[in-house]
């Protein structure tokens, strides 16, 4: 069976599911942007031997790196396919990219291979409530930095960085 997978705003919605259904997809499911992956996080533990999970962009099957190893894994593992749609992506060609970026030694002094990719139920989530710094935080939203990786560097969810960008656009 093929699983289609969004994670995108309400309005690329229907184009999203367009192309899942064209692609073959029996169901679609989709998470909506800044409200986490619980749908692929479903999809996960649906997926049986033989299946397929396709999303049409990288950015949409994970926010980094390490969740798209352990994404990658985690099909494997349970012996079913991953389809990207757009970006030329074979599944052989991304779980290569993979393992050359593990072959690569971590900047924070873990040894080459390791990553973050643990178990959904592992992982910690972020906190909403935590104080950020704003003048950081505000330096680098003026330097460019998405807010996804600010708040993954703070340890937030991206809404406290966006309340932080809000309260000093009204001032």
């Amino acid at each position: 069976m093929k699983i289609g997978y969004t994670y995108c705003s309400a309005a690329a919605l229907d184009e999203n599911t367009t192309a899942l259904m064209d692609a073959g997809c029996e169901r679609v499911l989709h998470d909506s942007l800044g409200q986490g992956r619980v749908s692929l996080a479903a999809i996960r533990h649906l997926l049986r031997a033989g299946d397929t999970l396709v999303v049409p962009t990288v950015p949409q099957a994970a926010d980094s790196v390490q969740a798209l190893d352990a994404l990658v894994r985690d099909i494997s593992t349970m012996d079913a396919d991953l389809t990207i749609l757009a970006d030329g992506w074979t599944p052989e060609a991304l779980v290569h990219a993979l393992a050359v970026l593990r072959s690569f030694p971590m900047p924070d002094g873990r040894p080459a291979g390791a990553c973050d990719a643990a178990p959904i139920a592992a992982r910690r989530r972020r906190r909403s409530s935590q104080t950020v710094p704003e003048d950081e935080v505000l330096r680098r939203l003026n330097a460019g930095d998405k807010v996804n990786a600010i708040a993954r560097d703070f340890d937030v969810t991206w809404a406290a960085i966006d309340r932080v960008r809000k309260r000093h656009q009204s001032t």
